[in-house]
């Protein structure tokens, strides 16, 4: 089935993808991105496949009274043949004008009902969020130098 690119799905994946292709290579295909001074970064492969493409997620955390807090978490499908990635969901926690603290919105609702006005904010959202996450010096090397332990990350986060 294909999906409809959006306005910067090339642009995001041009950005993205060497993020993408060194967590690939990894064998659980999932890394946290650690910088000096800023919340850790963590892209994953899913392993799942939402029409036909697979999901990858990426997310911001921090530690809030011992819970992991997703700041945000974003997953997002990833066309690797046609170099194209389309926002899927959102979460972010802490998030003070929800009843519950977290805001949740998917792009799909189901198999024949989706969102467009949702995928197009999100899809510049992602793209603004993929420059800060350039500006702030996060580096796809980092998953082939100094992959972090699961123990690793969460002494870095509880520090």
């Amino acid at each position: 089935m294909t999906v409809n690119k959006t306005r910067y799905s090339s642009y995001n994946y041009k950005r993205l993808a060497p993020f993408l292709e060194a967590v690939r290579e990894l064998p659980e295909q999932s890394f946290t991105f650690t910088r000096d001074g800023y919340e850790p970064l963590s892209i994953e492969n899913l392993e799942y496949t939402f029409k036909g493409y697979p999901v990858w997620g990426m997310m911001h955390t921090y530690d809030m009274n011992g819970d992991t807090m997703r700041d945000p978490d974003m997953t997002f499908l990833v066309d690797f043949s046609t170099g194209n990635i389309i926002p899927h969901t959102f979460q972010q926690d802490n998030c003070p004008f929800t009843k519950y603290g977290t805001l949740y919105q998917e792009v799909w609702e189901d198999e024949g009902h989706w969102r467009p006005s949702l995928r197009a904010q999100l899809d510049r959202f992602l793209k603004d969020w993929i420059t800060n996450i350039l500006d702030q010096g996060f580096k796809p090397e980092q998953a082939a130098e100094n992959e972090v332990t699961p123990e690793q990350f969460a002494e870095a986060v509880t520090e």
